[in-house]
């Protein structure tokens, strides 16, 4: 990801991800709005996808 996508998305995607992390409880307001980062973090997307998703900010 790092040779894909900008600096700037790689630290939206870590805090997103340290965010969910952090979490004391999972709200439905919260998983009616999950970050993309974390569904790949959590393997429901994979990395192609991710990237797929992002064409906007990735760098190919």
């Amino acid at each position: 990801m790092k040779q894909n996508v900008s600096p700037g998305v790689l630290d939206l995607f870590e805090r997103q991800i340290n965010e969910y992390l952090n979490l004391s409880e999972i709200t439905e307001s919260y998983l009616n709005n999950v970050p993309l980062s974390v569904c790949w973090y959590e393997g429901l997307v994979d990395t192609e996808m991710l990237l797929l998703e992002m064409k906007d900010y990735v760098f190919l």
